[in-house]
């Protein structure tokens, strides 16, 4: 999830290390917490025919093409 200044979100990532209280968080930080098993999750995700994007993936080629084509702002929607 992504961590947005002025959140309770904030407060947990600095508290537990993930970010610093300096971030000014412009550049996107985000926060997994350490009792969830992302293996589980992927293969969950897998199982609904969906496309998902995990943080510790390569990024999908169709994200790198949109990069390329300079798109910005949400995106999720161009995703299928």
């Amino acid at each position: 999830m992504r961590i947005y200044p002025g959140t309770k979100l904030q407060e947990i990532a600095i508290q537990e290390g993930v970010i610093s209280a300096e971030d000014n968080l412009l550049e996107p930080k985000y926060y997994i917490s350490k009792n969830v098993v992302t293996d589980g999750l992927k293969e969950k995700a897998l199982a609904t025919g969906q496309k998902w994007v995990f943080p510790d993936e390569e990024l999908p080629d169709v994200i790198e093409l949109m990069r390329q084509k300079k798109r910005k702002g949400p995106l999720w929607h161009l995703i299928r």
